[in-house]
């Protein structure tokens, strides 16, 4: 999280804590005002590089309200502006710019940096949401994957789903079937296939 202190009486914003983001989460940033600021037109916050040619590597203006005092939104760290710089570096610290316009009055925090960090693990990005189960199609390709599916080489189920035992002195296979009322079951082998 990237928290700021703006002191409404002195203009000044400055970062909570020493700030390290990760480059590609989903970072809270929060704007914490010394005073209730009234009429919050907008508030704007950038990350840029040191260059020559700075250009604007993430960006966010979506604060809402969070109290009297408090503003929250957050920062896509992910976005490619930042993933290109940040391309083959361990970590980099960049320039942040938090900009916030208070009853049609614009106020830049200017001065402020923080660290970021090339991410560990990279890799899809998952749902943390529900989990994910597989659908009916897929189970079915699944298990026709198996089947007809022999097992220690003495009996195999076909996808028709029938039972058959191997017979080693014809070299075929048997299906088995059961009939009968209870009590009476009776147990059939059907003629040998290959």
């Amino acid at each position: 999280m990237i928290t700021f202190n703006f002191d409404l009486n002195t203009g000044v914003a400055k970062l909570a804590q020493t700030s390290i983001i990760k480059q590609g989460a989903a970072i809270p940033v929060r704007v914490v005002f010394s005073i209730a600021p009234g009429n919050v037109d907008s508030i704007q916050l950038a990350l840029g590089d040191d260059s020559a040619s700075s250009q604007v590597l993430a960006y966010t203006e979506g604060f809402t309200a969070e109290n009297d005092f408090t503003w929250t939104a957050v920062l896509d760290a992910s976005a490619a502006g930042l993933a290109g710089f940040m391309e083959g570096k361990a970590t980099s610290t960049v320039n942040v710019e938090l900009s916030v316009t208070l009853n049609g009055c614009r106020q830049v925090a200017p001065n402020l940096s923080l660290t970021v960090q090339a991410p560990i693990v990279t890799g899809p990005i998952l749902s943390e949401g529900a989990p994910q189960y597989y659908t009916q199609p897929q189970i079915d390709a699944l298990l026709e994957s198996y089947v007809p599916r022999i097992v220690a080489g003495r009996y195999r189920i076909k996808t028709d789903g029938s039972f058959q035992l191997w017979n080693a002195t014809e070299s075929k296979w048997h299906t088995l079937t059961l009939s009968g009322a209870v009590g009476g079951e009776v147990l059939s082998i059907g003629a040998g296939e290959v």
